[in-house]
C-alpha cells in the first residue's frame, strides 16, 4: 500500500524525471570532456614524438651518422616497460640501432600497431599502439613513436569515475525522491483528512502545515483563509436568519392581527377600510426590510466596485447639506457644514450618498429637539475624513461594538420607527470601498467618522 502511495507521488516521479535529466545532462558533459581530454593527450603524445624526431634531426647536423646512431640507441636504452620506440635503419630495413623492428620507411605522422613495431613478441601489451613519426636522414631512415597506453588508462579511469558519479547520483537522487515522497505523503494526509471534516461540515477546522514557507504551506494558508471566511458567511447567514426570524415575528404578527379584525368585519358588514390600511402599511414596512438585506448582501459581493469613478466628497457633502438642511429645521434641529477643500476619493456615488444620508437621518432621529448637528470633512495628503456629530445623549461602549450588527437597536432607540439595519448599511458600504468606520464620544453626543484613501488627480 505504501509503495503504491509512493509510486502515485508527484516528489517521487519529479525526482526520477530529474535524476533521469542529471543522468543525461552528464553524459553530455563527459562526453565533451572525454573527446577534449582525449584530443589534449594525443596532442601532447604527438609534440613528444616531434620533438624527439628534432633532437634525432639536430644530433645528425651536429655529428653526423655517428652522432645519430649514439643518440636513438641512448634513447632505446631510456626506454621502460616498452612504452616508447626508437630505430635507425638502412633503406633496406636493416636495424641498425633502436629497441624495435624495422619499420616501412615513411616520412610523416601514423599510428602502428604493437606486433609492428615491437622487437619481441611478448614484449609491452599486445593490444596497445604506438603513434610514430619518422624522417629520411641521408641515406637512413630514423623513426620515434610512443605507446597511447597512458592515453588509454586515463580514458578507461574517466569512464569508471563517470559510472560512479552517474550511479552515485541516481541513487541520491531517488533516495531524496522517496523521503520528500514519504514527507509529503505525511503532509497531504493530514490536509486530507481535515478537508474531509470541513466537508463533512466541520468549519471549525484549521487544516495543518500553513506556517511552513513553501507553496505547499503557502496553498494551505488560502485554504484556511477561505474556510475561514465560509464560516465567517455561514455565521452570518445563520444570524440573518435568526435576526429575520425574531425582528419580523413582530410586524408579522401585527399583519395577521389587522387581516383577521378585516376578515372578521367583512363577515359582520362593518367597515374594513382601515385594518386593510393597517395591513398594506405593515407589507410596506417588511417589504423595506427585505430591500434593505438585499441591498446589505449586493453591497457586501462587492458587486458594485464596477461602478467606482472618481468622487468629489467636498461636492457630495454639500450637496446632502442642501438636501437634509430644511428637514432638521422641521425637526428642530440645528445642521452645520464643515466645508473641506476639494478632495477625490474613487467610489461608488450612489453609496456614498446612501452612506452619509443614513447618518444625517440617525442623527435627526436619535437627538433630542433642539440638538446640533455636524456634517463636515477634513483633507490630508494621503486621506479624506468625513463625518457626521451630534450633541445628542449619544451611545454607551458596549452599543458601539454591536450597532453595526443587522437588526441591533439599542434600548435608546426602540422607541423610534425604524428597521434597525442603517449602520449595517453604512458598515457595509465603508468595507466595499476600504474605508475605516469609527464612532466615538463627542463629548457630549457621538461622533461617526469615515476614512476614504485619496485619489490624487
Amino acid at each position: 500500500m505504501w509503495l503504491r502511495t509512493i509510486q502515485r507521488s508527484s516528489a517521487l516521479r519529479f525526482a526520477v524525471g530529474l535524476s533521469a535529466l542529471s543522468a543525461l545532462s552528464m553524459a553530455v558533459v563527459f562526453a565533451a570532456m572525454y573527446w577534449l581530454i582525449g584530443a589534449q593527450l594525443h596532442s601532447h603524445l604527438e609534440s613528444s614524438v616531434a620533438a624527439e624526431l628534432a633532437e634525432f634531426s639536430s644530433e645528425w647536423e651536429a655529428r653526423g651518422f655517428d652522432g645519430l646512431r649514439d643518440i636513438v640507441r641512448h634513447h632505446a636504452e631510456e626506454v621502460r616497460d616498452a612504452d616508447a620506440i626508437f630505430v635507425l635503419q638502412s633503406l633496406d630495413g636493416t636495424v641498425i640501432a633502436g629497441n624495435a623492428r624495422g619499420i616501412s620507411p615513411v616520412v610523416g605522422h601514423r599510428t602502428l600497431a604493437h606486433r609492428e613495431v615491437a622487437a619481441e613478441p611478448a614484449v609491452g601489451d599486445a593490444d596497445d599502439t604506438f603513434y610514430v613519426a619518422g624522417a629520411m636522414l641521408g641515406d637512413y631512415f630514423v623513426a620515434a613513436g610512443e605507446s597511447d597506453e597512458e592515453v588509454d588508462e586515463i580514458q578507461d579511469i574517466l569512464i569508471k569515475g563517470f559510472g560512479i558519479a552517474l550511479l552515485a547520483t541516481t541513487l541520491l537522487s531517488l533516495a531524496a525522491g522517496v523521503l520528500l515522497s514519504r514527507r509529503m505523503q505525511a503532509r497531504i494526509k493530514g490536509i486530507r483528512a481535515a478537508l474531509e471534516r470541513v466537508a463533512a461540515g466541520d468549519l471549525k477546522q484549521v487544516i495543518p502545515g500553513s506556517d511552513a514557507r513553501d507553496d505547499v504551506g503557502e496553498v494551505v494558508g488560502l485554504v484556511n483563509t477561505t474556510v475561514r471566511d465560509l464560516r465567517i458567511v455561514m455565521d452570518s447567514v445563520q444570524q440573518i436568519s435568526n435576526d429575520i426570524a425574531h425582528d419580523l415575528k413582530r410586524p408579522l404578527g401585527r399583519l395577521q392581527s389587522q387581516l383577521a379584525l378585516a376578515y372578521d368585519g367583512a363577515k359582520s358588514g362593518n367597515d374594513i377600510q382601515q385594518p386593510l390600511a393597517d395591513a398594506l402599511a405593515q407589507t410596506r414596512d417588511i417589504q423595506r426590510v427585505f430591500e434593505a438585506l438585499l441591498r446589505i448582501a449586493q453591497i457586501e459581493s462587492g458587486a458594485r466596485r464596477a461602478k467606482f469613478r472618481p468622487v468629489d466628497i467636498a461636492a457630495l457633502l454639500g450637496d446632502l447639506y442642501e438636501t437634509f438642511e430644511p428637514v432638521a429645521t422641521d425637526a428642530n434641529r440645528k445642521l452645520l457644514l464643515v466645508r473641506g477643500e476639494p478632495a477625490t476619493i474613487n467610489g461608488d456615488e450612489e453609496l456614498l450618498t446612501q452612506l452619509f444620508a443614513n447618518l444625517l437621518e440617525n442623527g435627526i432621529c436619535h437627538t433630542p429637539e433642539g440638538s446640533t448637528i455636524t456634517l463636515g470633512m477634513e483633507v490630508t495628503k494621503l486621506a479624506v475624513r468625513a463625518w457626521v456629530s451630534d450633541n445628542g445623549a449619544g451611545i454607551s461602549d458596549a452599543d458601539r461594538e454591536l450597532i453595526t450588527q443587522r437588526f441591533y437597536r439599542s434600548d435608546k432607540s426602540r422607541a423610534v420607527g425604524g428597521s434597525g439595519l442603517g449602520l449595517s448599511l453604512v458598515a457595509a458600504v465603508a468595507s466595499l470601498h476600504d474605508a475605516k468606520l469609527e464612532f466615538a464620544d463627542n463629548h457630549p453626543g457621538l461622533i461617526v467618522s469615515v476614512t476614504f484613501r485619496r485619489v490624487m488627480i
